[in-house]
């Protein structure tokens, strides 16, 4: 259904753009010592390290982290962020 007849000229499908990226992720060896995810804000150079239960902003709170991903959730809404090393 990508040329609809019905669908205004020039439409498209709207896209989420995410408002944090994982930039990595500190699993610890020894259980005393939480896990780490270190986020970068999209829109400014704002990084964050949260532990899971902490929050980010006043809508976004780490529920888990796990390697290379770390499980985000915004208004009862989990989303998961992967990291994607580029080369």
């Amino acid at each position: 259904m990508d040329n609809n007849l019905f669908r205004p000229l020039g439409w498209r499908e709207s896209v989420l753009v995410e408002s944090y990226r994982l930039i990595g992720t500190l699993l610890p060896t020894d259980d005393p010592t939480p896990s780490r995810a270190i986020l970068q804000s999209a829109t400014g150079n704002t990084r964050h390290i949260i532990s899971p239960g902490e929050t980010i902003d006043n809508h976004t709170k780490a529920v888990s982290i796990a390697h290379k991903s770390v499980v985000l959730e915004t208004d009862g809404k989990q989303r998961t962020l992967r990291l994607y090393i580029r080369f």
